[in-house]
């Protein structure tokens, strides 16, 4: 996974953003939404994961239909 850092001077805070989309290479530009990337291109299935759909139980018992 390519992160970015960039820490401001005035507070010590550090900024870290995704430079490349870890499952395609998807070269991000700067000023590009990662979460629309994420949710247009790929599935929980990408990231190992199951849909919410196919989980055995849901959170908190609640249904999902």
């Amino acid at each position: 996974m390519t992160l970015e850092q960039y820490e401001y001077d005035a507070t010590g805070v550090v900024q870290s953003r995704l430079v490349a989309c870890p499952f395609c290479a998807h070269d991000f530009t700067d000023y590009e939404a990662r979460w629309e990337h994420f949710y247009t291109e790929h599935t929980p299935k990408d990231a190992g994961l199951t849909p919410l759909t196919e989980s055995a139980s849901s959170p908190r018992g609640v249904a999902l239909d």
